[in-house]
């Protein structure tokens, strides 16, 4: 697994209060896995069926002369699919001829399998920070050139000689529009 963080100093809302001065962090944890083959289209393959239907890989690896037809479906009671893994051949649009593609293995690859994205958005000044601390809490981040917007849960709150600080934790997302709606 592979950890990013970035922090930025921003402006942050919670449920709506003014805004206050704040520090956002973001997190990004990306799991790789290890695969032992890399099958890729073999750009040298071309195949002619019995009816004369021409077919090959076009330059996007893609078989445009060639539909899917499904064959079955899972029916292993340990696989993880729930049933929802389907069998499949390539067959001809035209005459529906089965046709197998050749594919070439590259060898072992690594491959992104997951990502998670974690914001902690830690801001000053809620002196009504004990009332947020129990529910998700509606927020709204600019600074930056982020206008950020979600639902995020308080996880902690400091006090001390400058006043109070309150720490969220959850998931934001881009605004479609950069509009201020303070």
């Amino acid at each position: 697994m592979a950890t990013s963080s970035t922090s930025l100093y921003c402006d942050g809302s919670i449920n709506g209060v003014p805004f206050q001065h704040g520090q956002l962090t973001i997190e990004i944890d990306v799991e790789y896995i290890k695969s032992s083959t890399d099958d890729r289209p073999d750009p040298n393959w071309s195949f002619t069926d019995t009816q004369g239907h021409f077919h090959a890989f076009d330059k996007d690896g893609k078989t445009p002369t060639l539909k899917r037809v499904i064959t079955g479906v899972c029916g292993d009671p340990e696989c993880s699919c729930d049933g929802e893994y389907e069998y499949h051949d390539l067959a001809c649009f035209v005459c529906e001829e089965r046709v197998d593609p050749r594919w070439v293995d590259h060898g072992p690859t690594t491959i992104e399998a997951g990502r998670t994205t974690t914001c902690t958005l830690t801001v000053r000044g809620y002196d009504d920070s004990l009332s947020i601390l129990t529910r998700p809490c509606s927020v709204v981040v600019d600074g930056s050139g982020l206008n950020l917007f979600g639902f995020m849960t308080p996880s902690n709150m400091r006090m001390d000689d400058q006043g109070t600080e309150t720490e969220l934790v959850g998931k934001l997302h881009n605004r479609l529009n950069g509009e201020d709606n303070r």
